[in-house]
């Protein structure tokens, strides 16, 4: 007995494996694999003997059908921790059952969220897989804290739609350092009068969030100190706190410097007092 496989009830056949004896009046193939799933159909051809004539069997009685194999998709961010500003890309690669398997094609689509639950926020465009890779579109957090990333395979004519583990793939976003500037009311005053300190809280701008929290004024008579707190710590209003009123008790050189709390979002931080 010959064993042939062919995609239609009208072939074309290929050959499976080596020709088999009837033993007692059957025969088995060797194994056979296929390598792409859908519909495959069979048939055996018997060889004939001094008795009876070659035959064959109706390859419309013995049909296979070859499901989809599902893939493994891995995701790897180009960093994993980050400070708020920087931007980070993800890279998906879609494995399949490799050897003489098709490799898999279709795109893969990115995602970001908060838990390992979402809720998911795509990230750019949807990407095709080159050579069983995809690279998302750079995605900049515009907040501090734990991302958590995914990728979606959307599977192919071999193989399933899959997503990878997002508690495998997690991005820390840590505080940024802002930018303290700081002006008096006046630079030079007469004994007896008093000046102010105004503060400025200059984060990233753009879509990123505003500096919010506390601020503290100093003085010395020296660069280096020591400091003494001028007034109250002050809330940041739009960025910007300014101080209680100051009266210098002698004449003399004076040095301020201003020192943001720092919040959610950004670091501490303090002005120059030179």
């Amino acid at each position: 007995v010959t064993f042939y496989v062919g995609p239609s009830t009208g072939g074309p056949w290929t050959q499976v494996g080596a020709v088999k004896a009837l033993v007692a009046g059957s025969a088995t193939s060797d194994s056979y694999t296929p390598l792409a799933a859908g519909t495959y159909y069979f048939k055996a051809v018997y060889s004939g003997d001094s008795n009876y004539l070659t035959a064959q069997s109706d390859p419309a009685t013995e049909v296979l059908v070859v499901n989809k194999a599902t893939p493994t998709v891995t995701t790897l961010l180009s960093s994993s921790s980050i400070t708020l500003g920087q931007s980070i890309t993800d890279t998906a690669t879609v494995t399949g059952l490799g050897g003489s398997f098709p490799a898999p094609t279709g795109t893969v689509t990115f995602y970001v969220g908060p838990s390992t639950s979402g809720p998911w926020t795509q990230v750019g465009a949807v990407k095709p897989l080159v050579s069983g890779s995809a690279t998302s579109d750079s995605y900049t957090p515009l907040a501090t804290g734990t991302y958590y990333f995914k990728a979606s395979y959307s599977g192919d004519s071999n193989y399933l739609a899959a997503a990878s583990d997002p508690a495998t793939e997690v991005l820390v976003v840590n505080k940024a350092t802002p930018t303290v500037t700081t002006l008096l009311s006046e630079t030079t005053i007469t004994l007896g009068q008093s000046i102010i300190d105004t503060a400025t809280v200059t984060g990233l701008g753009g879509s990123f969030p505003i500096p919010t929290g506390t601020v503290t004024f100093w003085v010395s008579t020296s660069v280096s100190g020591p400091w003494t707190q001028v007034g109250a710590a002050k809330p940041l209003v739009g960025g910007v706190a300014t101080s209680d009123s100051h009266t210098p008790l002698a004449a003399g050189t004076y040095y301020f410097k201003a020192i943001y709390s720092g919040d959610s979002n950004y670091l501490s931080a303090e002005s120059d007092p030179a």
